[in-house]
């Protein structure tokens, strides 16, 4: 239980959109004081961690030695480093934990106990040995295939089948990311294989962790993808997408519990307003539906203001609003993640959600 004197102390690790966002969330909270933040870029280092997310001077200044942060004594370290994916960064979580230091990533550690080998194993000992606790959250995973459909699922007495499509525009992405995904690059182009694997680590746990909270099993989750091409050519930060190339991609994979397709998941990545889906009123939307008794169709649009319509935060860093989102989660799960037990937090479920081994239909 949080004292009305007790404060966390909190570190950053990785101070990019994402991280210098959660500065920003932490920098207003009375019950965190920020003690140390660590990057890589030297470009970065000794550079004050306010300035660096727009905010003003914290006084606490951007290291690049991981013994320099951990010196500062964080009860907690927040993880927003950069995702090479094939969970590279398990030495520097591990690291982390190893030195009695809770951990709260946005990388994919979701579903950790689903994950192949002894990964759960490795992090459960870490974790207990030292008295740390491990979490994982953001947008995806946890909170919109976790949180949100178990949530909604709530409402239904059967349920049939999920989709969560997320459509999210990716126009200021890096030069590297973009290259991997194929944007610019003839329709005719191989998807990468990195891509598919990257992005099934995010969402594949959080499906079978849902379809296990609501009383399903999955089977096996298949995966499809489709592109489209640029109506015109898209000037972009990092690089000019000409017309006629991969402008637009769409991930899907799909769920089966047995035959029955029963949790799916589709992603859309676009660049340039113009292929924007029609009927997406956001350039970060969200749909979520249930088939089910009731079926129910859920729609989240994620902007800087609805009073004033506005996509983005008129500040100097132009943040796009998915890492806002991103960070919120993060933020929320800090005083959950100190009282919890030693070890691996799992994403906690919601209160009341759909259970099929419950709510098993007879045939009367």
């Amino acid at each position: 239980m949080l004292s009305c004197v007790e404060r966390y102390r909190v570190a950053v690790w990785g101070p990019g959109r994402l991280g210098t966002e959660v500065i920003r969330a932490l920098a207003g909270l009375e019950y965190v004081e920020l003690v140390s933040v660590l990057a890589h870029s030297e470009e970065k280092a000794g550079r004050d961690a306010g300035e660096l997310a727009g905010i003003g001077a914290l006084g606490v200044p951007v290291t690049t030695d991981r013994a320099t942060m951990l010196a500062a004594r964080p009860d907690l370290v927040v993880h927003t480093n950069m995702d090479l994916g094939g969970w590279q960064a398990d030495d520097d979580l591990l690291y982390l934990l190893g030195a009695g230091v809770n951990v709260i990533t946005a990388h994919a550690y979701g579903g950790l106990h689903l994950r192949p080998g002894d990964a759960y194993e490795r992090f459960q000992q870490a974790g207990k040995g030292s008295g740390a606790t491990f979490y994982c959250t953001g947008v995806n995973p946890a909170f919109e295939l976790e949180q949100l459909v178990q949530t909604l699922s709530g409402g239904c007495s059967h349920i049939d089948s999920i989709l969560v499509r997320s459509i999210i525009a990716i126009d200021e992405a890096g030069a590297l990311a973009l290259e991997l995904m194929g944007y610019g690059k003839p329709l005719d182009t191989k998807l990468n294989e990195h891509l598919r694997l990257w992005v099934g680590q995010y969402l594949e746990p959080s499906m079978r962790v849902t379809a296990e909270v609501l009383g399903r099993k999955l089977d096996r989750i298949e995966f499809s993808s489709d592109n489209g091409p640029a109506a015109r050519s898209v000037e972009l930060a990092a690089m000019t997408v000409e017309a006629g190339t991969c402008a637009k991609i769409a991930l899907r994979y799909d769920g089966y519990s047995g035959d029955e397709k029963f949790i799916s998941f589709e992603g859309y990545y676009y660049v340039g307003a113009e292929q924007r889906p029609s009927g997406a009123v956001a350039a970060e939307y969200v749909v979520i539906e249930i088939e089910g008794r009731p079926s129910m169709r859920v729609t989240l649009e994620l902007k800087a203001s609805l009073r004033e319509g506005l996509e983005r935060y008129p500040d100097s860093l132009d943040t796009p609003v998915i890492y806002t989102a991103a960070a919120g989660p993060i933020v929320q799960a800090i005083p959950l993640v100190m009282a919890a037990p030693a070890g691996v937090m799992r994403t906690p479920q919601s209160p009341t959600h759909y259970d099929a081994r419950l709510l098993r239909r007879s045939d009367r």
